[in-house]
């Protein structure tokens, strides 16, 4: 009985104190994919932008508005279609970074 109380114990102390590293690893992803993000945002948005006047301009839609909601999700994955800029450096630095937990010399 006393072996299995020792044994709980030392995983309470394990949970307890999660790995670090870990921690430190998951921090540093969500750094990155935040970058990623910044950077597919600020060269969607020019595109997006660009759309929506050429929207107004040919008259696709009745008004401006219109035209807005129609394009307030581009870039992003809709009807099967990928989303955009995942091939940025910024991105493709956090991929590399997410898969590099099979590589520890990385």
């Amino acid at each position: 009985m006393r072996e299995v109380c020792l044994v709980l114990v030392v995983l309470a102390i394990t949970v307890v104190h999660a790995d670090p590293m870990g921690e430190e690893r998951d921090a540093k992803q969500a750094e990155l994919d935040a970058a990623c993000e910044e950077a597919r945002e600020k060269k969607i948005a020019l595109e997006r932008a660009r759309h929506i006047e050429e929207c107004v301009e040919t008259e696709m839609f009745a008004d401006r508005e219109t035209c807005e909601r129609f394009y307030a999700n581009y870039g992003e994955s809709a009807a099967g279609r990928a989303p955009l800029y995942y091939d940025l450096p910024e991105c493709e630095e956090a991929h590399e970074y997410r898969n590099s937990y099979r590589n520890p010399d990385r």
